[in-house]
Order: C-alpha cells, then structure tokens, then sequence
C-alpha cells in the first residue's frame, strides 16, 4: 500500500491516524536501502518505471534493488549500466533541441563511451526522448568515433533566428 492509498483511506475514515502512521512507518522501514533512493510510485505517476543506474553499483546492490522492488509489488524495472549523468545529458540534448527549436544535423558527442552496451544504453534514451518531439527528430546512429548523429526537421525557424528578426 502506498502512501496515497494510506492517506485516502485516513480521509474516508477507515483508518485511525494511528494506524496510518503505524502503515507509513512500516512501509519507510522497507523501503530503506543505504545504496539507493527508489521511487516506488514513478511507474503509477508518470507511466514509465523506475530506473536503476547501475552504473558504480556492484552486483549484489543491484539485486538487493530488484530484490527491494518486487517486494514492494514492481512488475517492470529498467535497468541500465549508463551513469545517471549520461542519461540525463541524453534527456537535455533532445530538451534543448525543442526549446531553442534547433533542426539540421546534430552531432552529439558522449565523451568516454566506448563500452557498447553503455552506447547502447544511451542511444535507446535518446531514440526514447527524440520519439517525444512533435517535430521529426531521427537519432540516426553512431559513428566509428563514436558521435552520435541526429537530425530534426526544419518546421519553424529556431529561436535564434526569431530573436534576430527583433526590432531593437
């Protein structure tokens, strides 16, 4: 039972506050891990499961995780070895692209990423992300040094431009 299910049932009157607290604490204890800080409602808030960066984590903290997560009633965990830093960089390219209404060819460099399951890791995020844009945005692939090449096409004109065509 989550912390949303507990406080409605408190709001109907189905609990006492004490109970509920007795539910919260009960729920704070198993959920403790001294490695991670998993969300346990992402999947329900925001339809996507919870990521596990295992990136830095060794194998038994990683099934101490999923262990943690199927308990707590999980059915879908994604895990990758990417760092939570390269993923988030990934989710920032495609944001920026949108926001500054950038299109043409992109060449995004991922410095350090010659393992190919972490390239891979990280190419499934962007290929994700670019799928968000209303405007066609291709992550085509990657070359031998390793950039990784993107196209967006050309709807509008890019915020550069229109700041440009302002009257100062």
């Amino acid at each position: 039972m989550n912390t949303t299910d507990i406080l409605r049932r408190l709001e109907k009157k189905e609990i006492t506050v004490e109970e509920a607290e007795q539910l919260l604490q009960n729920g704070e204890e198993k959920q403790e891990l001294e490695y991670a800080n998993i969300d346990y409602e992402r999947e329900e808030r925001t339809g996507v499961p919870e990521v596990i960066y295992c990136a830095g984590k060794t194998a038994g903290q990683v099934r101490g995780i999923v262990q943690n997560m199927r308990e707590h009633g999980q059915k879908h965990i994604l895990g990758t070895r990417c760092s939570r830093e390269k993923y988030e960089a990934a989710r920032e390219v495609c944001r920026q692209l949108r926001l500054r209404n950038i299109s043409g060819i992109v060449i995004v460099d991922f410095i350090n990423m010659k393992d190919p399951e972490h390239l891979k890791a990280l190419m499934d995020v962007l290929r994700e992300e670019a799928a968000k844009d209303s405007v066609q945005t291709t992550v085509v692939d990657r070359t031998s040094l390793h950039l990784v090449e993107m196209t967006r096409k050309k709807v509008h004109r890019s915020l550069a431009e229109q700041v440009r065509l302002l009257p100062v």
